[in-house]
């Protein structure tokens, strides 16, 4: 083979293989899939109740981001199990439920580092339980004892924002949202990681 004609050779092979390496890069991740959990501080309100408490709880989520600004997410998140007495009552209470958001990242010049808000919808699950307070002993055979109890579930508006930092396929983010509900407007404070595909 003549040198000319090698060096074309090895020029057109070099390109068809770097061509099938990126085909098959976009194939095994064409968009941008990925998972994540992470613990965080919820504080559920009460409105009714004057109730507003702090709780440790938790989230898992699954994402795509098909394009660099943009992307879509769904998660779950337990806001905590939080009982306190208020100056009403005796209350313990639990937040959770799923929520979509679309995500729209910032066009940063650092290819590691990510500043994102967030948009969507929830399905929020609020249930309490307790008595009111100075109203009887609160004994069930007590029948001055103003017990009560609500499970109410409502689908609102939900937004927040967050900064990753990614490490390979790894990332650490951390996000605040907000989420509106008929009973109270409860928060989440996280620290997750994910993991892209």
């Amino acid at each position: 083979m003549r040198p000319a004609v090698a060096r074309a050779f090895g020029r057109r092979l070099i390109a068809a293989l770097s061509s099938l390496a990126c085909a098959a890069a976009a194939h095994a991740d064409p968009l941008g899939l990925y998972i994540g959990a992470g613990v965080g501080a919820g504080q559920i309100h009460l409105d009714q109740l004057s109730f507003d408490e702090h709780q440790t709880g938790w989230k898992a989520m699954v994402g795509l981001r098909p394009i660099h600004v943009l992307g879509v997410e769904l998660e779950y998140i337990d806001f905590g199990h939080p009982n306190a007495t208020t100056s009403s009552a005796q209350v313990d209470a639990h937040v959770r439920g799923a929520a979509l958001s679309a995500l729209l990242y910032a066009p940063l010049p650092v290819p590691d580092f990510d500043l994102y808000a967030k948009g969507g919808f929830s399905r929020l699950q609020t249930t309490a339980s307790g008595a009111l307070s100075g109203v009887g002993t609160c004994t069930i055979n007590d029948p001055n004892c103003a017990l009560f109890s609500f499970d109410r579930t409502d689908t609102h508006f939900a937004f927040g924002a967050g900064a990753q930092f990614k490490i390979a396929a790894f990332a650490i983010r951390g996000e605040y949202q907000h989420f509106e509900s008929d009973v109270g407007n409860p928060s989440f404070w996280s620290l997750a990681l994910t993991w892209s595909f």
